[in-house]
């Protein structure tokens, strides 16, 4: 499974000439949240809007000297999860999109060995960070993170796919 790309769907909506001036709409938390800069609480996509769905992306490979099966090959936690999100920013630039466009993401996250056994949140977020409520890109999307027993090839920890949104 090495080497797996992701493969993207583009699901138009069509609407009203009145839907078309709507912009999407993210509702961020409370500003009492500790979280209120990682998760919104909801996001409005109005109609007239295009819609780019990536399947799961996995990491790349960082180092090719180890066998493809370990995390060696992939990195830690933080490092697979800037992996993708550099993969996730090349196809939507391919679709015409940006990391702005992104309205919803799910990550899946294995338990690290090195962690005994626990998803290392901390270290997904970091990452998520230099993308995502910067001053290059102030927008968030709606998220969620699990934990999972495994993904599909051993050594991968992180696996994200998202959907992006964008106005005609």
């Amino acid at each position: 499974m090495p080497g797996f790309k992701a493969f993207a769907i583009v699901w138009l909506l069509t609407g009203t000439q009145a839907a078309m001036s709507a912009d999407i709409e993210r509702f961020r938390l409370d500003d009492a949240s500790p979280y209120k800069n990682q998760f919104l609480e909801s996001l409005l996509v109005p109609s007239g809007t295009d819609l780019l769905m990536l399947s799961g992306v996995t990491p790349p490979v960082v180092d090719a000297t180890v066998p493809d099966d370990t995390v060696a090959a992939y990195g830690d936690t933080e490092t697979q999860t800037r992996g993708i999100l550099k993969d996730i920013a090349a196809t939507l630039a391919k679709r015409g999109f940006a990391m702005s466009d992104i309205v919803k993401m799910q990550a899946f996250l294995v338990g690290d060995p090195a962690k005994g056994g626990k998803a290392d949140f901390q270290a997904f977020s970091k990452a998520y960070l230099e993308f995502f409520g910067t001053s290059e890109n102030p927008n968030i999307p709606v998220r969620t993170r699990a934990q999972v027993t495994s993904l599909v090839w051993p050594g991968w920890l992180v696996e994200i796919e998202v959907i992006a949104a964008k106005r005609r």
